[in-house]
Parts: C-alpha cells; sequence; structure tokens
C-alpha cells in the first residue's frame, strides 16, 4: 500500500507538471471516439476556447458552433476528409480561428494522430491544439511591414523616375534652347549680310561693279545658309541620303590629297595601309564632308602643327554583343580620323557631339561638325564613338555598313 501510494503521488505530480506546461504554452488535449462521437477535451483545451478550464465531455457540433463562420466549412471538410475510412491517414493537422464566448477571435493549430482497425476504419483521434493568436498576429504585422515597405520603394523608384523624367526634360530643353541659339546666331549673320547687301544695292543702283560684287556677297551667305541647313539636316537624320558602294581606300586617298592642300604646311595627313577591304555603304558627299569636318577639327586640336592619320577596317558585331556606337549585329567598315592633339576631358568628351557645343573660339566653329557627323552615320545605319583623353589626342571612329 506504501509504494501504490507513492506511485500515484508521483503519477499525480507528473499530470500536474504535464498540466502546467499545456497551460503556460496554451496548449490542449483532446481524445475523440469516433464510434460514439464522444469529445474529451481537457481543461487546458476548454481554457484555451475561452470555456471553464475543467476537463470536459462535449459533441462535435458544440466545437463546429464555436469556429469562425468563413472557417468553418473549410475546418469541418478538413476534419471528415481526415477521418474517412477512404483516405487512410494516420496523421491531421490544420489552422482554424474560433470565437470565445466573449467575443474575441482567436487561431487554433491542431494536431493528432487517427488510429484505425486492420480494415483501416478510423477509429480514435488523440491531439493536441495550440493557441497561435500572437503568432499569427505578429506575421500579419510583418506582412503589413513588408506590404508598407514595398509601398515606400515602390513610391521612391517612382518619385527617381519622375526627377529623372523631369532632369532629362531639362536637358532636352536646354539642347533645344542651344541648338536654337546657334541657329538663330548663324542665321542673324546671314540675314545682316543679305540686308547690308540689299541696302548698298538700292543706293547704287546705277553702279554695276558695286552691285556684282554685292550679289557674290550675297550668294556667299546664301551658299552658308545652305551649308547651316544641311548639316541640321544630317544632325536631324532629315537629309536625303544616296548611299552607293564606295571603296575606303580610294576614298581615304582622295580625303588626304584634298588636306594636304588645305590644312597648312606645319600639319601632314598619313592614310594607314588597308589593303583587300570590302566596299562601304554610303552617301559618298555626305561621307566627304564629315571626314573632312572631322579632319578639321583634328587640325584645330593641334596649333602648334601635326599629322592627321586616316584608316579604315572590316569589323563584324555579333549578335547580343556590347558596341561603343550601340551598333546592331552584322558587317562594318570603320573609319579612323585621329590626332595627337590636346585632347578632351571626360566632361567635353561627353557633350562634344551636342549641336553647336564646340570648345573653338567665337566664330571659329559652328559646332555642328560632329553632331552633322553623328547623325549622317546613324542615318546611314552606323554609328559614331570618339576615344580621348588630355594630352593623348583624340580618335574619331566612324562605322558604317558594308555593301554586301
Amino acid at each position: 500500500m506504501t509504494e501504490a501510494s507513492r506511485l500515484q503521488s508521483a503519477l499525480a505530480e507528473s499530470e500536474a507538471r504535464l498540466r502546467r506546461v499545456q497551460r503556460i504554452g496554451q496548449v490542449g488535449g483532446f481524445e475523440i471516439d469516433l464510434s460514439s462521437g464522444a469529445n474529451l477535451r481537457s481543461a487546458e483545451y476548454m481554457a484555451v476556447q475561452g470555456l471553464d478550464a475543467v476537463a470536459s465531455t462535449e459533441s462535435h457540433a458544440h466545437w463546429l458552433s464555436r469556429l469562425h463562420p468563413e472557417d468553418r466549412a473549410r475546418a469541418e471538410r478538413r476534419f471528415l476528409q481526415a477521418v474517412s475510412d477512404d483516405s487512410g491517414a494516420c496523421d491531421y493537422a490544420q489552422e482554424y480561428r474560433i470565437v470565445t464566448p466573449d467575443g474575441a477571435v482567436r487561431w487554433i493549430s491542431a494536431r493528432a494522430e487517427i488510429e484505425r482497425d486492420a480494415d483501416g476504419r478510423a477509429l480514435r483521434m488523440v491531439g493536441a491544439h495550440h493557441d497561435i493568436t500572437a503568432l499569427r498576429e505578429s506575421q500579419a504585422e510583418l506582412e503589413r511591414l513588408n506590404q508598407a515597405l514595398e509601398q515606400r520603394v515602390r513610391d521612391e523608384v517612382a518619385k527617381r523616375e519622375a526627377a529623372q523624367a523631369r532632369a532629362a526634360h531639362a536637358e532636352r530643353m536646354r539642347a533645344l534652347g542651344q541648338l536654337a541659339s546657334g541657329i538663330a546666331h548663324d542665321m542673324n549673320n546671314l540675314l545682316q549680310t543679305v540686308q547690308s547687301g540689299a541696302a548698298i544695292i538700292a543706293r547704287a543702283p546705277d553702279q554695276p561693279e558695286q552691285v556684282a560684287a554685292v550679289a557674290e556677297a550675297l550668294s556667299q551667305a546664301a551658299e552658308r545658309g545652305t551649308a547651316v541647313t544641311s548639316r541640321l539636316l544630317s544632325f536631324a537624320r532629315q537629309a536625303e541620303l544616296r548611299a552607293e558602294p564606295v571603296p575606303p581606300a580610294t576614298l581615304l586617298e582622295q580625303t588626304a590629297e584634298i588636306l594636304r592642300h588645305s590644312l597648312g604646311r606645319r600639319y601632314a595627313c598619313q592614310v594607314v595601309p588597308c589593303p583587300g577591304l570590302p566596299s562601304l555603304l554610303a552617301d559618298r558627299r555626305q561621307l566627304e564632308t564629315a571626314l573632312l569636318n572631322l579632319a578639321i577639327n583634328a587640325r584645330d586640336a593641334m596649333p602648334d602643327g601635326g599629322v592627321i592619320f586616316l584608316s579604315a577596317a572590316a569589323e563584324t558585331v555579333a549578335d547580343g554583343a556590347p558596341h561603343p556606337a550601340g551598333l546592331a549585329a552584322g558587317d562594318y567598315l570603320r573609319l579612323g580620323v585621329r590626332d595627337d592633339g590636346m585632347g578632351m576631358d571626360a566632361e567635353t568628351l561627353a557633350r562634344v557631339t551636342e549641336p553647336f557645343f564646340t570648345t573653338k573660339p567665337a566664330e571659329q566653329g559652328t559646332g555642328l561638325g560632329l553632331s552633322m557627323a553623328k547623325g549622317f552615320a546613324e542615318q546611314s545605319g552606323g554609328g559614331l564613338a570618339l576615344d580621348s583623353a588630355p594630352g593623348e589626342g583624340t580618335l574619331v571612329s566612324l562605322w558604317l555598313p558594308a555593301a554586301r
């Protein structure tokens, strides 16, 4: 009797510890006799449900009545599936909400084992349920914070994109203003020449020699206006181009011959040998003008004299390969105009192809040479890029498609 008493006391102490752990962890035990439908609930189970913390027996209907209306059908369907004879399942787990008598909503995580007979019929379910309301609330708060963070990121990205769009618009407006200013300056000079010539002709209509001289000046002014218009059209890619096969070696030799007679004694022009190259496809007249403009820029970059190098090479751009001029895949001829002059810093290099941007003194350049050459190359299906550094000279590369 003493040993039985000791064992009974130890069992009671063990059960007390288990109930304490269940109470602290908000875990309640349950056992369901599936043949009779009796539901045995522990005191901790009833406490989690918001009821008196007393072990009791209740029906399945009582459990259903406490389920949240939005979860009731789903939880009942999951329970019936688990205990059906066809499922053969031995494990049961699901999460659902309950509504306590005082109206509070709690999240419950239920897990159990299902005992079956030899034929697979479910006899009994033994398990536990756990109050996970705090965990669910933490998850919901974390989700809310994530959504708020994502929204902040979207807002910041939208603000940055809007700022970039405003900056790009301001840059376009600045370039447009610079373009309009340059056009107005050149056209104003031409109009002043025309106006002065017209006034002279009006005052001296009976002096043929003077009238002829003024007419010649007016003709030259008109030619300068035509040249400016042509450059603008090339820059805007609106000039009508007449593409034809052009042998690069012949083109460079002829260009060098023109330059040797026009650059002056302090300058030399050399053609890098380029035998066996295929022809390129471009408007020859526009291409010659572009090369002459690039050579003049090279000359102006060497005020103390120097050598201008003209070169040509075949180049194939692979599909998807990056290219400094953004060329599409294909075969090209790369024409190069290189000098050993003062070079350009990164800031100047970034703006040098803008229309009317020039580092030359006033009245010595329109700032349209490079922009015209770039527009011509791109309109012809090619591109233009510059490689330069202070004190290291400049290489202007002009890519044009190879003629098939």
